[in-house]
């Protein structure tokens, strides 16, 4: 027996070596204790961050337990964030095209512009692409990670209506349709009469439930508690483990996806528990996420976790990327696929860590300071407005007086002397002093400080350097944010736009109708690939707006004279494409509004000098003038032919009209002469004498025209000089000239 196959027999089949549903749903509950972000200290980091931004006086910020103690605290994790905001926004909702995909060969050109098109369309116009993208970019800067899901939804939506008065006919093609099921079926109290029989007609009250199917391509932030991601990813690309647990999903939201809903019903319903992270997002509110109960069972929370897994599942010793979507120890969707929906946004890159850091990271011990520094100060503040006071025993001083004065009050004391202020020296000129040497760590730190803020006046004043300076200064302490905006370009908004690329290329199963500046578009996404380059247009240097606008001034300023110079360096695509960007540095974000952009232009500029037709190209060329010529030649005979018909008709009508005349002449010519007693020959001769006299101007008119006729009749019929081509010795064309009969 061949050994191969006598190894191959001993080997259990696939189904006893694969594993079962219940071994995969212990394996990810492995993977989720284990995964980063589950109850760990990055956890309890992003639940500091938190209360560091809303400035709570917990945890380390927490005040000494001394009554009438400042409870201050600091919040410049607030600040920086709030302050970093504006200009994240600006540069990634500013523009529609934040990120283009580029072709790799001159086919792909449109269908790249066809694409960037679409995904801006899905991501700006059927989501909510700035509320996701603005807290995606928040949460990174306080929690060091915002996540956003990109997913094509397939589900049903339901709904009831009702309908009166229908007949019989129209009931029956109502229940025919597969979308529609009668709820409720009952005779109607209109009443009709039938126009065949004359008789009553009977009616019916029918209320309906709708089942409509939806695609939708979704956008959704994922808070970070969340989310999860196997410990030793170094890239969100493909990492080793990665779900989402979702604390949000409902019965509804899994029968709708077409799960068995009696299994839903025996699904385990979700528990809270005691997230501190998620009780610190709603604290605010006065809402306890943990004390939530729904009356309806239909919105019942379950517990559910969506995870993308490298396991070998189906026993070949090769592990394969699965989606598998479990609830409890019940596995409810489990398929191959090859990829995962998360972009992740990190604002501060660490090496060979999907998670970096975050503002919190760079601000966390400076809040600590400044808040206990604050704090001093302000309590000295106090102390030195009420001071301590020194009271003797033996002085009889009203103390309820002393303690709680008013103004224009007595206070009654048996000796002057028996009262004396503890004097409290103050410390608020070296305390602020301090402060502001903490600032200026801080605004080192972040790049976020007086200036890129615009409240440095007074600070431009002291440091008499002038508006080019403080320029210089702004360009300087930005370069921190640019980064962190350059990083989430190229990593989170870069993916975010392959996954829904992807979606489009995968589910899109018809042309797309999509409105872009005012025009109409029909796009087959089945066309395209997702493998194309794509580059974002977030640049150092592209912060500020004025910085812009001078920018692309000077250049329209070099484009016109440039043109005047050399003719046709400048097209009028270039002169639009730099009046477009002009609109939106402007805050315009369709140009078309007030520029029509030209007519699409060769690829190859056309020169000066006409180039050297192709021989095929002349051949062609001649064939064309041929076909030409032998058409009007064609004309010219119809119309000549049409002519000498038309002339003969008339010479012939005539002349029948002359023999008439003649011949009545004639004969009255005959009468007059027999009553003269003439010779009747003599009588004839008269009146044929007198009707040539008549008709000879109008043969000889007609004899003309033939002759006019019969020559352009004769040009016509000479046939048209072919063309030839003329080479020399090498083979190259010459010139062209008439062919030699």
């Amino acid at each position: 027996m061949d050994p191969i196959l006598d190894t191959a027999a001993e080997l259990p089949d696939a189904a006893a070596r694969g594993m079962s549903d219940d071994d995969l749903a212990r394996l990810i509950d492995d993977e989720l204790e284990q995964s980063l972000g589950y109850d760990d200290q990055l956890a309890n980091d992003r639940q500091r961050a938190l209360e560091f931004y809303n400035g709570e006086a917990v945890g380390d910020l927490a005040p000494p337990d001394i009554d009438n103690r400042s409870r201050v605290v600091s919040k410049d994790l607030l600040d920086a964030v709030e302050w970093t905001m504006p200009s994240m926004m600006r540069l990634f909702a500013g523009s529609d095209e934040i990120a283009r995909f580029e072709p790799d060969a001159p086919s792909e050109e449109q269908a790249c512009k066809d694409a960037t098109a679409a995904c801006s369309h899905v991501i700006w116009e059927k989501n909510p692409g700035f509320t996701t993208l603005h807290d995606a970019i928040k949460t990174c800067l306080i929690q060091r990670v915002g996540v956003v899901k990109v997913w094509c939804e397939e589900a049903f939506d339901e709904r009831e209506e009702a309908y009166s008065g229908l007949d019989p006919m129209g009931l029956e093609a109502l229940g025919a349709d597969p979308k529609v099921e009668i709820v409720e079926l009952q005779p109607s109290y209109q009443q009709a009469t039938d126009p065949a029989t004359g008789e009553p007609a009977m009616l019916f009250d029918v209320r309906v439930k709708l089942r409509e199917p939806r695609k939708e391509y979704r956008l959704e932030g994922v808070p970070p508690e969340e989310f999860r991601i196997a410990r030793d990813a170094r890239s969100i690309e493909r990492p080793r483990f990665i779900a989402h647990e979702p604390k949000n999903i409902t019965a509804s939201d899994l029968i709708s996806r077409g799960i068995d809903p009696e299994l839903v019903d025996t699904l385990p319903t979700a528990e809270i528990g005691n997230s501190a992270e998620l009780t610190d997002r709603y604290d605010r509110e006065g809402w306890d996420p943990t004390t939530t109960d729904q009356g309806d069972r239909s919105q019942r929370k379950i517990d559910v976790v969506e995870a993308w897994v490298l396991v070998d599942y189906d026993g070949d010793g090769v592990a394969e990327y699965r989606r598998v979507l479990k609830a409890g120890n019940e596995v409810l969707e489990n398929e191959v696929t090859d990829d995962h929906p998360f972009a992740v946004f990190s604002p501060i890159l660490m090496p060979y860590r999907v998670i970096g850091l975050g503002l919190y990271d760079l601000l966390e011990d400076i809040v600590r300071i400044k808040t206990a520094l604050t704090r001093q100060v302000l309590d000295n503040a106090y102390l030195v407005n009420n001071p301590i006071r020194l009271v003797s025993k033996s002085a009889g001083v009203d103390l309820d007086a002393l303690l709680n004065p008013v103004p224009g009050s007595v206070v009654e004391a048996q000796s002057i002397d028996g009262v004396r202020d503890l004097t409290i020296p103050s410390i608020a000129g070296d305390g602020l002093s301090l402060i502001d040497y903490v600032n200026k760590v801080r605004d080192a730190r972040t790049g976020v400080g007086e200036f890129n803020q615009g409240l440095g006046a007074g600070a431009l004043r002291d440091t008499k350097i002038g508006s080019e300076g403080a320029q210089d200064m702004m360009a300087s302490a930005m370069q921190r944010v640019e980064l962190m905006a350059r990083v989430l370009a190229e990593t989170g908004v870069k993916r975010l736009y392959r996954l829904v690329l992807k979606s489009l290329c995968q589910y899109q199963d018809r042309e797309m109708q999509l409105r872009v500046n005012g025009r109409w578009l029909a796009l087959n996404p089945r066309e395209w690939h997702t493998r194309y380059r794509l580059t974002v247009s977030v640049g150092m240097g592209s912060m500020s707006r004025s910085v812009q606008l001078a920018g692309l001034q000077s250049i329209m300023a070099m484009q016109e004279k440039a043109g005047t110079l050399v003719p046709g360096l400048v097209s009028p695509m270039n002169a639009f494409n730099a009046l477009a960007r002009f609109a939106e540095a402007q805050g315009f974000r369709d140009a078309e509004q007030f520029f029509t952009a030209p007519a699409a232009e060769d690829e190859d500029p056309q020169p000066e000098t006409p180039p050297e037709p192709s021989p095929d190209a002349v051949v062609q060329s001649q064939a064309l003038v041929q076909a030409e010529q032998i058409k009007a030649q064609a004309a010219a005979e119809r119309a000549a032919q049409d002519n000498m018909i038309k002339l003969q008709i008339e010479r012939e009508r005539i002349a029948s009209e002359e023999r008439t005349k003649a011949a009545e002449i004639q004969s009255r010519e005959r009468i007059e002469a027999a009553k003269l007693g003439l010779p009747i020959s003599l009588g004839g001769e008269i009146a044929g004498a007198a009707a040539d006299e008549r008709i000879a101007p109008v043969i000889q008119a007609v004899q003309a025209l033939a002759e006019q006729v019969k020559a352009i009749a004769e040009r016509s019929a000479v046939p048209p000089q072919g063309l030839q081509i003329i080479r020399d010795a090498e083979g190259r064309m010459v010139s062209v000239a008439p062919q030699v009969q």
